[in-house]
């Protein structure tokens, strides 16, 4: 089995109340918690989850998503587009409206001002962030033997309480996560029908239905989420190898409970996820303005603001931009961590969850926060500064942010495993970048080593993949930094999957006949592929919104063929989509990727969904990334694949 932590007399370090001071602040705590009972029970405990869902409290559990409290932060400037999104003041989302985003051409940094809309389907697509070092600095990971699969196997088994039809269940893993934009190497959405129950089993047989769901992915300790269609009910959980877990979700009372070996596990994380929502129910919403004054003075506006301010329930706050907005981000920025209510549930869980797991929930909570903060900072407070050149509060945020919010810490080796650290040290890495005009990959060079600088330049490539010029040779130069398998799994898919000019592999795709398409019977065609799978939410919005109407437009086109490819499991589920006309129809062009075509659906890391692939007409793959766009866009990208024609430079966009 793993040896994640080979210093075994390592002590853990609990940061002091303000989490703005530096590493050299922390303590040790006087218990002097050891590894190496940890080490001697937490890895060979087979895992079952129990889980009894009551299917209408979906609304109430979907508190887990820690991206939608229910606040509004609007943008009131006749000059720039309104926030599409909802949120407390001092939280951010990826709704923002100005971004500059740093490119790294050959080495080299050019600062621009970009367009930024929120991701749609994506529920977690703000940067998140932490702060200090949690761990002696002297715990290294071990790279000893993996385990055997039975040990380290996750089996789930669940019941849903729910009367009527068999449901689908959506299990997604999430073993190694370097992005939440984008789909990260090994990691797959599982589509299960629950099957009935009998009261020998110890169910309901009246009302509920039972999974058991199994996965051998998990060597080292990733995250988890369970949805039903697109609603979180479990969204980005912390797991191990071998965890054991039962939970009952119950509707009339509105409440979930926990048990197992593990319960404490995930029941820390629920209510962390639960005091975080309360958190930022109690504060006002915001709504950033040029002049609050002028705002107030449309309609009965004023009289409707103070109504509600001076009434029990939510309220509005009205935040200037400028000064106003600065000082009211640098108040959450100071917050200490233990005046947070998610750092007090973590407090009283500390003592029935392993050390590991309490100080990578630790950094993902700091991490999460703070990151949130600066994704605000760059791309709402920063960004709006560049555009508008007031270069006088440009100035004042590059000067807070290089003596003030700069700090980096690679030294912990446990944090390795805490997405939201990676994504605190990604917003510190790219803001650098963009205020002192610098490289950003030499930037991260310079400051980090390890799995963590790979990871970091792995981020940058996914999440900006768009927005560099010259993919080819950046995925060069950071090539030599990946050294997991993940790393070069997750660099080799960008280089086979998005690149434009790369042959696409060949493929056996059959028909609701029989019938087998490959690549040569889409010769001289420009091809756009959907891939969907039956019980996905996100596939039948994707279609009824978006992809449908494409389909009526080119339906008739010489050049332009649609296809809607099933990656379901049995050929059975296929149908049952198909005959359900939620996530095609017969405008496109409907096939299904068999058992045959496995080792192609893993190539192509087709586990996530919906999904989109363009084929010129000489079988190479066309750049093509479904981020939530619309039509509009992906009707963009294709006409701009139709102008290419025929040329063989359609390889040379980077």
């Amino acid at each position: 089995m793993k040896n994640y932590l080979r210093d075994k007399g390592a002590v853990f370090r609990q940061p002091q109340a303000d989490i703005s001071q530096k590493r050299s602040d922390f303590i040790p705590q006087a218990e002097g918690l050891c590894i190496s009972n940890f080490l001697n029970q937490k890895w060979f405990v087979k895992t079952f989850l129990i889980l009894s869902i009551l299917l209408s409290s979906i609304n109430e559990v979907s508190s887990q998503v820690a991206c939608s409290p229910p606040g509004i932060e609007l943008v009131d400037n006749p000059g720039i587009p309104a926030l599409a999104g909802f949120h407390r003041s001092g939280e951010t989302r990826s709704d923002t409206f100005y971004s500059v985003t740093a490119q790294d051409i050959d080495g080299g940094h050019a600062p621009a001002v970009v367009s930024h809309n929120h991701v749609a389907g994506h529920s977690n697509t703000v940067m998140l962030s932490g702060a200090e070092a949690l761990v002696d600095n002297s715990i290294s990971l071990g790279q000893g033997s993996l385990g055997s699969p039975a040990n380290n196997a996750v089996l789930i088994y669940m019941e849903l309480a729910k009367k009527g039809e068999l449901d689908t269940l959506t299990f997604e893993t999430v073993p190694f996560q370097v992005s939440r934009l984008h789909p990260n190497f090994r990691q797959k959405e599982h589509f299960l029908v629950g099957r009935k129950g009998s009261f020998l089993e110890g169910v309901n047989p009246v009302s509920d239905q039972m999974f058991l769901f199994e996965s051998y992915d998990y060597q080292e300790p990733g995250y988890f989420s369970l949805k039903m269609g697109e609603e979180g009910i479990l969204e980005n959980y912390l797991l191990f190898p071998g965890d054991s877990i039962k939970v009952r979700i119950q509707d009339v009372a509105h409440r979930i409970s926990f048990a197992g070996p593990d319960a404490a596990l995930f029941e820390c994380q629920y209510q962390m996820a639960l005091a975080g929502d309360q958190r930022r129910f109690s504060r006002p919403s915001q709504m950033i303005t040029d002049d609050a004054e002028k705002f107030l003075s449309r309609d009965n506006y004023r009289d409707r603001y103070l109504t509600a301010k001076n009434s029990f329930g939510s309220s509005l706050e009205l935040v200037e931009y400028g000064k106003e907005e600065l000082e009211e981000w640098m108040e959450q920025w100071n917050v200490p961590v233990a005046k947070l209510p998610e750092w007090k549930v973590l407090e009283s869980y500390r003592d029935r969850i392993s050390p590991e797991a309490y100080e990578i929930l630790l950094a993902d909570l700091i991490g999460n926060y703070r990151a949130a903060l600066l994704g605000k900072f760059r791309n709402e407070m920063y960004g709006r500064a560049v555009h508008s050149h007031d270069s006088l509060l440009v100035s004042e945020l590059k000067e807070l942010f290089l003596e003030d919010l700069y700090e980096i810490d690679s030294f912990s080796p446990v944090l390795d495993f805490s997405s939201g650290w990676l994504f605190y040290q990604y917003e510190q890495a790219y803001l650098k970048a963009l205020i002192t005009n610098t490289s950003f990959s030499k930037g991260v060079q310079e400051s980090y080593s390890g799995d963590l600088m790979a990871n970091i330049l792995l981020k940058f490539l996914m999440d900006k993949f768009q927005q560099i010029p010259t993919k080819s040779s950046f995925m060069e130069r950071i090539a030599p930094f990946m050294v997991t398998a993940d790393q070069k799994g997750q660099l080799e898919e960008y280089r086979s999957k998005y690149v434009s000019g790369i042959p696409i592999q060949d493929f056996l795709f059959e028909d609701r006949k029989g019938k087998v398409y490959s690549k040569a019977d889409f010769a001289d065609q420009l091809t756009l592929f959907y891939f969907w799978s039956t019980g996905c939410g996100a596939s039948e919005n994707f279609y009824q919104e978006t992809f449908d109407e494409l389909a009526k437009e080119f339906r008739d086109s010489e050049q332009v063929t649609l296809v809607a490819v099933n990656a379901s499991p049995t050929a059975e589920l296929w149908k049952r989509g198909l005959s359900s006309g939620n996530y095609t129809s017969d405008k496109l062009l409907n096939l299904y990727m068999g058992a045959e075509a496995q080792g192609w659906k893993s190539h192509y890391n087709i586990h996530m969904f919906p999904q989109l692939m363009m084929m010129d007409p000489k079988g190479r793959n066309l750049e093509i990334l479904f981020l939530g766009q619309d039509a509009a866009s992906i009707r963009d990208q294709i006409e701009s694949a139709l102008s290419v024609g025929g040329n063989d430079n359609v390889s040379s966009k980077d």
